[in-house]
């Protein structure tokens, strides 16, 4: 865990990095201060998430260091079943809804649906994963320590696909914050709620 640790920090360095050298270079060389208004309202709501995402891997890599040493990333901590795949399911198309309905906000588009498309598809594939039969165990769905701090990496990305999306299709607007921020409180309290029981 120690290469991953370096390389999420070196990660986190080349894009601060990145974004003075961008903002020297572009902003001020090229007169260009007008342009950064507009990038700085489109980039200020994907920094709220951006940072909750890397908040949560720094707080993983502490969970995941913590129990490689007391050897505990493999031990089980709750038994999967056919019905938490099935309201796994459920929760996931709710979470696709809540993003439609708060589409309507300020106006019903087809960004909307295709934030919640995208997120359906990201979570199901991520849903499939969770819910595998694993062999070790005698082909039974389970989660493991790794597998939560996994899971919650993948979360704390969905705001970020949601916000990316909206971002491909011009300005982000208020709507497109909410809907972020539903699908991580709706995906993260089922989470909690499922490991729980």
């Amino acid at each position: 865990m120690r290469g991953f640790g370096v390389l999420i920090d070196f990660v986190n360095f080349v894009f601060f990095i990145g974004l003075i050298v961008f903002f020297i270079l572009y902003i001020i060389v090229g007169d260009r201060v007008g342009i950064f208004s507009q990038i700085a309202k489109m980039l200020i709501p994907v920094s709220y998430f951006f940072g909750m995402f890397i908040l949560a891997l720094k707080s993983d890599q502490d969970k995941y260091e913590k129990f490689r040493k007391e050897d505990k990333l493999d031990e089980i901590i709750v038994y999967l079943d056919r019905v938490d795949s099935i309201k796994d399911i459920i929760v996931i198309i709710i979470m696709c809804v809540v993003i439609i309905f708060l589409g309507m906000i300020e106006g019903l588009g087809a960004v909307d649906f295709l934030q919640a498309a995208s997120s359906f598809v990201y979570m199901y594939l991520w849903h499939l994963l969770i819910f595998r039969k694993k062999e070790d165990q005698g082909n039974i769905q389970y989660m493991t320590n790794f597998d939560k701090i996994k899971d919650r990496i993948a979360i704390f990305f969905l705001p970020l696909l949601i916000m990316g999306v909206a971002m491909a299709s011009g300005p982000t607007l208020v709507s497109d914050m909410f809907q972020a921020g539903a699908a991580l409180l709706i995906m993260l309290s089922w989470r909690k709620l499922m490991i729980k029981s």
